[in-house]
């Protein structure tokens, strides 16, 4: 069953995720989930516990950040949040106080995971790098042609290190042009086939929107078909993990759909309302959250983390 709820909005936690080109939304291993749109709406980390409390946090680095002062976030396995701004990480504590400024080469870098070895993976300048002692290291070089797609799958690209340490990023449109790349080992292309579990939907026309960590390994992809040309496209939540793919929700992404109430459950295969924007994993669920649709309060939902 999936199970709508509301977010707290004393400190504009429900607008927090609301923005798909600059939004960011992230969890740690405790349950703590954190949330920025990058406006000037929200100009403020927004931290939710486990038991729902909602606290503000400072944006770490200089304040001048402009309309858009965070390039991306993603947390730690000992708990501290990684906040990208131009140049530099932050590696900030769950309370908000910043420990360490780690420099790098890379414009606006956006943290998307961390390696066992403590490297930070991130995604900038259309690119793949990896950060480590100090040092940039280049993983994998984008093209001018996956600019293109990722411009049109809202700015740029998304991806999750998975508890081994590969990398998974949305490089291009589709499932076929995501790039994986090992501990140790060269990037590839992502070559799954087959159709999404239990329906004649192929793997290969869909379009890998985020994408987040599972805590016992693989990875936890929200992917649409026909975005972004249909009016009608179809959002799938999706658990992968060694090539083998299982489905944990399906929804209507775009196009007409009915309301979801919070507090109410719904067949995770017949679920009403419009799959929301991001997927995080928090404790035992798997969280969907922010809004898509400019013209639309898209209701967060929660399902569990089944990953057997």
């Amino acid at each position: 069953m999936v199970a709508a709820f509301s977010l707290p909005t004393g400190h504009r936690a429900a607008q927090a995720a609301d923005d798909p080109l600059f939004g960011e939304a992230t969890a740690d291993r405790s349950g703590n989930i954190y949330m920025t749109a990058g406006t000037a709406r929200v100009n403020k980390i927004v931290r939710l516990s486990p038991v729902g409390k909602a606290t503000s946090l400072s944006i770490p680095g200089p304040a001048d950040g402009g309309s858009s002062p965070i390039a991306g976030m993603t947390t730690t396995p000992d708990g501290d949040l990684l906040v990208g701004r131009p140049k530099n990480i932050y590696r900030v504590t769950p309370n908000g106080k910043t420990k360490e400024v780690i420099k790098t080469k890379v414009s606006n870098p956006s943290p998307m995971g961390v390696r066992p070895d403590g490297s930070i993976v991130v995604e900038g300048d259309g690119s793949l790098w990896s950060i480590a002692h100090g040092t940039t290291s280049l993983l994998f070089k984008g093209s001018a042609s996956d600019a293109e797609d990722l411009a049109t799958v809202r700015g740029k690209l998304r991806g999750a290190v998975d508890t081994s340490g590969t990398v998974y990023a949305a490089v291009g449109m589709h499932f076929p042009d995501m790039v994986v790349i090992p501990r140790g080992k060269k990037p590839h292309r992502w070559a799954l086939r087959g159709n999404v579990p239990g329906t004649s939907v192929p793997l290969s026309t869909l379009t890998p929107l985020t994408l987040a960590q599972a805590h016992d390994g693989g990875v936890y992809i929200l992917a649409a078909s026909g975005f972004p040309t249909s009016n009608h496209s179809s959002g799938y939540v999706l658990f992968i993990k060694d090539n083998a793919v299982k489905l944990l929700a399906k929804a209507p992404f775009k196009g007409d759909s009915l309301a979801c109430r919070p507090g109410k459950e719904y067949s995770v295969h017949h679920i009403p309302c419009s799959l929301p924007w991001y997927v995080v994993q928090s404790g035992k669920r798997v969280l969907l959250l922010g809004d898509h649709k400019s013209d639309s309060r898209i209701v967060p939902l929660a399902l569990r983390a089944d990953t057997k």
